[in-house]
């Protein structure tokens, strides 16, 4: 192979690289970086800084193991970077830059929806408090609406789970818990949540629903 037919396939490469981290960020750059704000404040007092990078690195690795090699990157890009703000936006497009190395949008939504109802709803069974958790995991949706569509037919398939499976038979509750939930709280509950209300009677980001109420509105 001459250099010049190298070099075009490399170049097209990269290219490819580059477009597939530019629709990431795209259309997944607020969850990052809402997601690098979390990390953040969690990471220990004493070196807030030096944990918060531990953290970066740590969340990369847990969405693309095979990213392992690449996060030195995360500490040249970090490690100058005093500014919070700053910070976070630079911990934000590195893992960006990073998973999309190995990723496209299809195989980090499915990495991110471990146990889905749908495409945009995921759950978890707390058999202790007899109640569904349900999960927004990150989507790379075109509107609101498709993901409106999405959650509702996790819902459906929630509700027929309820009455066929015999894992949800004790199942008294349906708690979601999400940003969306406080910033979509009408919509919501014109789908039939209840919006958990804080002390001054403001909007939280919990939203529950009943087993009858949900079989009752989904189970049609």
């Amino acid at each position: 192979m001459d250099a010049s037919l190298k070099n075009n396939l490399r170049n097209t490469g990269e290219n490819s690289l580059e477009m597939r981290a530019l629709e990431i960020k795209k259309r997944a750059y607020s969850s990052f970086h809402q997601y690098m704000k979390i990390l953040w404040e969690n990471s220990a007092i004493d070196d807030k800084k030096g944990a918060f990078i531990k953290n970066v690195k740590d969340n990369i690795t847990t969405i693309a193991i095979e990213a392992v090699g690449d996060l030195n990157e995360v500490d040249n890009a970090l490690s100058a970077s005093e500014n919070e703000d700053l910070l976070l936006d630079k911990a934000t497009n590195v893992t960006i830059k990073i998973i999309a190395r190995y990723l496209s949008l299809d195989e980090l939504e499915h990495r991110f929806n471990k146990n889905p109802l749908s495409r945009g709803l995921s759950f978890k069974i707390d058999k202790d408090s007899n109640k569904v958790n349900l999960y927004i995991p990150i989507t790379f949706f075109e509107n609101l609406n498709q993901a409106v569509q999405s959650y509702i037919t996790g819902l459906k398939i929630l509700a027929h789970k309820m009455v066929t499976d015999e894992e949800f038979k004790d199942i008294r509750e349906v708690v979601g818990f999400s940003p969306f939930v406080k910033k979509y709280h009408k919509r919501l509950e014109k789908y039939g949540f209840k919006i958990t209300l804080d002390k001054d009677g403001q909007p939280t980001e919990e939203a529950k629903m009943s087993k009858e109420k949900l079989l009752e509105i989904y189970g049609k």
